[in-house]
């Protein structure tokens, strides 16, 4: 049943209910809007920063990310509150987090279990991954698994 335009009867308690409803979610809407208006530059801002932040990690040298970091180290007081943290954190471990730069044979990130599959392992998989025990262990298990599916349930074909 499409709708009836204009204004409802008065009669029609259904009809003014919706009526009431769309004008209290049009104004929850210009609200919103008018929230999206006033956030938007300090996201824009927020979003500048973190790119920033991720020029120092990817930057080629040691030298060049230290060159990003000291540019956002100097201007830390015009920073946003958010922004300002972090970078405080950072400044105390700066050089433990930047190490992989000087040694190549090291990796960016210290799980090379998740380096070889390409994937995030949840929790309890991590844990079993953990030590190089663990890892041996976990494979042994996953060959006895293989063996048992593949070779003991399949009879040998002559």
């Amino acid at each position: 049943m499409p709708l009836k335009r204009g204004r409802p009867k008065k009669s029609d308690k259904k009809a003014n209910k919706n009526l009431e409803k769309r004008k209290k979610l049009k104004q929850q809407i210009d609200e919103n809007k008018e929230k999206i208006r006033k956030y938007k530059a300090k996201i824009k801002e927020h979003l500048d920063y973190k790119e920033t932040i991720k020029k120092i990690f990817r930057a080629k040298s040691l030298k060049t990310a230290m060159k990003y970091f000291n540019q956002l180290n100097d201007k830390l007081e015009e920073l946003p509150p958010i922004i300002k943290d972090f970078i405080k954190k950072l400044s105390k471990k700066i050089n433990k987090a930047l190490n992989y730069l000087n040694d190549k044979n090291m990796p960016k990130t210290n799980n090379l279990v998740e380096l070889l599959f390409k994937v995030t392992f949840p929790g309890k998989i991590k844990r079993i991954y953990r030590t190089y025990a663990g890892a041996i262990t976990q494979i042994k298990i996953d060959d006895l698994k293989w063996i048992e599916q593949n070779v003991l349930k399949n009879p040998v074909k002559k």
